[in-house]
């Protein structure tokens, strides 16, 4: 049903530009002037592009979406969290609502499962027309960017001096992070050692901070 009231939309677009651009713009009552009809003609096309941009705007503004947090279940309704604001989402059997690209079934929602609402919207409510719902937060994870110390370093973690700070700050090494020397070319772990000065980017993971990149501030010892 969604799909349909979708597709019925955009075609609405459609037939509404195809008729507004559809009567020639010289089919006016001809005029003493070549300019003058030339004008004349110029802006009525100007009339016809601005009237076609309104009815879009009309039609496509009203569509949105909401992000937020499942707090709360009920016949025929689930509330999201999205910016402090509770959202009562409206569910009926038109709506389509998938899990990993795949149908769900209403009942097996859950509290603590985030939601993307897509559909019409206002401030305080939407009518929804698809609902992607996942288990993991959909929130942006937290990034850490420090410029320190190494003082310590294994193949499993790197742990910097931050500089202002005595209090150690100890980042897990993955598969994906990279390491770099003061140009920005890409080098080994082992290329770096203890007490060089250097720049981390690092994001929250589940059990602390994930290196992304560690960039040498000073040149490395070639002598590695």
């Amino acid at each position: 049903m969604s799909n349909i009231k979708t597709l019925t939309n955009y075609f609405i677009v459609l037939v509404v530009i195809a008729g507004l651009l559809r009567t020639p713009a010289f089919a006016q009552s001809p005029t003493p002037a070549g300019g003058a009809s030339e004008s004349a003609t110029t802006q009525v096309l100007k009339q016809r592009i601005e009237k076609v941009l309104g009815v879009v705007e009309n039609l496509l503004t009203k569509k949105g979406a909401y992000i937020g947090e499942i707090t709360r279940l009920s016949e025929g309704t689930i509330t999201i969290k999205s910016k402090e604001i509770p959202i009562i989402v409206p569910i009926d059997d038109s709506i389509v609502i998938l899990q990993d690209n795949k149908p769900l079934e209403v009942n097996k929602i859950e509290v603590g499962n985030w939601a993307i609402v897509l559909g019409n919207k206002s401030a305080i409510s939407i009518d929804p027309e698809y609902i992607l719902v996942s288990k993991t937060s959909l929130q942006p994870k937290a990034q850490l960017v420090k410029l320190g110390t190494i003082k310590s370093l294994t193949k499993s973690q790197l742990v910097i001096i931050p500089r202002g700070s005595q209090e150690e700050q100890p980042i897990s090494i993955q598969k994906t992070s990279k390491f770099e020397d003061v140009t920005g070319e890409v080098v080994k772990l082992t290329d770096l050692e203890p007490e060089l000065n250097i720049l981390v980017t690092a994001v929250e993971g589940t059990d602390g901070w994930l290196l992304l990149t560690a960039r040498s501030l000073a040149p490395l010892n070639e002598d590695q």
